[in-house]
């Protein structure tokens, strides 16, 4: 029988990185500052010939974070940035459930033709770690949107370039080997020019992997988007249901339509799905989940004179969607979509 010590890097790896990830969950949730898993934001990067950038170093012997953003994009992004702040104690309140899923698609990843990695949405790090742990030699430039996020990635020292930027229409500065992104990409659109884009800036061999929440038709969106549609704060939440966030009617698309879609530009194409059934803890365990990360944007757009009020009512519905079961649990079942595509 083969054991999984036999195993090339995978599940075995994939466990002890969880481990680690529990020790830099601890870290962070006792610091202070705003992150996410999520929301890039931003519109654009690498394909504009007007950028602006600068580092920033963090201190003596401290890592140093980059900021690249294209001036046409500066004034909506600082607009963007006045109410998108991300809370990592938060988000890591349910850390082993979100960090899972990015360790399991790292997984995946065979090995690698020479050239640099990247990671689009990189958080607080955890992910970026493990990158740069398995490939050692390798020139790694981690990418999110979120300055306070980066600054706890970076507390730790890393081999790892910690890149402030926007990646909805980020280019490679050079063709890499892998592009990874765990739990990011959802938060974009247009993943029809998104995907095959991304594609065409890995190196001959390269992998593009990816990893994608797809249960936005679940009673949690469902009844996120009913009860943001059904009271006194309709008119202000239009925009936000609106707009490139998750709470749009199909963020991430079926599998067979990334299929069709990535087929005819690789030979090699790993798609799956996994739901796992979260068993969370706590009063009101999904909507401490959501808080999170999908609701953000809803709470943002909402006076705090009606963020209360808002809560109290979606919280209700899904107290009745979710109960909690007799050891005083809740079971929240939530889709995963994955992708692996290795250039020919």
């Amino acid at each position: 029988m083969t054991t999984i010590e036999a195993l090339p890097w995978g599940w075995a790896d994939a466990a002890a990185n969880m481990k680690i990830a529990k020790r830099s969950q601890f870290a962070i949730a006792n610091a202070s500052g705003g992150g996410r898993d999520v929301d890039p934001g931003g519109r654009s990067q690498g394909d504009s010939e007007d950028a602006a950038g600068s580092c920033t170093a963090l201190g003596a012997g401290a890592a140093t974070i980059c900021r690249t953003v294209t001036r046409s994009a500066m004034t909506a992004r600082a607009s963007d940035e006045a109410v998108m702040a991300w809370d990592p104690a938060l988000y890591l309140k349910f850390g082993d459930e979100r960090l899972r899923p990015g360790f399991e698609l790292l997984a995946r990843i065979g090995e690698l033709p020479p050239g640099p990695l990247y990671e689009l949405g990189c958080g607080t790090g955890v992910h970026a770690r493990a990158i740069a742990t398995r490939w050692a030699d390798r020139t790694f430039t981690a990418i999110d949107h979120s300055r306070e996020m980066l600054t706890k990635a970076a507390a730790e020292p890393a081999p790892i370039q910690w890149v402030e930027a926007d990646i909805a229409r980020w280019s490679a500065p050079a063709p890499g080997a892998l592009i990874f992104s765990n739990a990011t990409l959802q938060w974009l659109g247009e993943h029809e020019r998104l995907f095959p884009h991304l594609l065409r800036q890995l190196v001959r061999g390269g992998v593009l992997a990816v990893q994608m929440p797809r249960n936005f038709d679940q009673e949690s969106h469902r009844l996120m988007r009913e009860t943001a549609t059904q009271g006194p704060w309709a008119e202000r939440l239009a925009p936000v249901l609106g707009s490139a966030t998750v709470l749009r009617p199909e963020p991430v698309m079926p599998p067979e339509t990334y299929y069709d879609l990535l087929a005819p530009l690789t030979p090699h194409l790993d798609l799956w799905e996994t739901e796992y059934l979260q068993v969370l803890t706590g009063e009101d365990a999904v909507l401490e989940w959501v808080r999170g990360t999908a609701l953000r944007p809803v709470l943002d757009a909402l006076a705090p004179s009606e963020r209360a009020a808002f809560t109290a009512s979606y919280g209700a519905k899904l107290r009745q969607a979710y109960p909690r079961r007799g050891d005083g649990k809740t079971l929240f079942p939530f889709r995963r979509l994955f992708l692996v595509a290795r250039l020919g």
